[in-house]
């Protein structure tokens, strides 16, 4: 006789997986519940300090509840872990031209971002 075994994961085993608190979040994102994807990006952060992605959506969410400051400090993190991501270089400037602090700074970030796509076009156009 065969028995098929196939793992209960508990709730608790989603807490400290990051990539699973992650996707909570994006969860939580998509259904406009931004303090609940808030607090499971902090979680995935905490377990995994170096998650881009996290920063990122995190950043995102903060925009949604109009807290632009903390937002500005995430998308830095972002670009800061993953110095070659043109989105997360355009959410940082675009966020910053909003709140028209550092108009020069939210210009050369954009800048960047620009960059970092005809770079990316460049190279896809020439590894066919």
């Amino acid at each position: 006789m065969l028995f098929c075994f196939q793992p209960a994961f508990s709730q608790s085993d989603d807490a400290t997986d990051p990539v699973k608190l992650f996707e909570q979040g994006q969860d939580a994102h998509a259904k406009r519940n931004f303090q609940r994807a808030i607090e499971l990006y902090d979680a995935a952060i905490k377990l995994k300090p170096e998650f881009p992605e996290a920063e990122l959506q995190r950043a995102t969410a903060l925009l949604a509840l109009d807290r632009a400051a903390e937002a500005v400090e995430g998308f830095n993190r972002a670009v800061n872990l993953r110095p070659d991501w043109s989105l997360a270089y355009a959410s940082f400037g675009r966020t910053l031209g909003f709140t028209g602090k550092n108009d020069r700074e939210a210009e050369r970030i954009l800048r960047r971002a620009v960059e970092l796509d005809r770079v990316l076009i460049y190279r896809s156009k020439h590894s066919l």
